[in-house]
């Protein structure tokens, strides 16, 4: 059985492979997702605090949905920026824009239901 001869610039397929890349994270990306993460943060314990009071809340908790709302609009809007970036790996901006983008129609329901219930 002969082995196969494998010249000196080709690897065996069973050896690791690597790619080099000039690609880095996207910082706006990374923000994006940071600031979409605090907004469902903020949702969901503001959600949780007034189910507890029964629909109930102090104004500080409106202010606080809406600095939060806020916080989804600008990930959106850092994702958005950060999507268009060259020679920057994707995986950020896209999570940081799907998080953001639930999050700001998540607030919305909300503002839906608040004026039209």
């Amino acid at each position: 059985m002969a082995s196969p001869s494998y010249s000196s610039n080709r690897q065996p397929p069973w050896k690791k492979r690597f790619l080099f890349t000039s690609n880095t994270q996207s910082k706006k990306g990374i923000m994006s997702s940071v600031c979409s993460i605090l907004s469902l943060l903020a949702f969901i314990i503001i959600m949780v605090s007034v189910l507890k009071t029964g629909g109930m809340i102090d104004r500080r908790l409106g202010a606080l949905s809406f600095v939060s709302f806020l916080f989804g609009l600008f990930g959106l809007l850092l994702a958005t920026m950060s999507l268009f970036e060259k020679d920057r790996f994707p995986f950020f901006p896209r999570f940081g824009f799907i998080l953001s983008f639930i999050s700001c129609l998540l607030w919305s329901a909300i503002v839906y239901m608040g004026l039209y219930d």
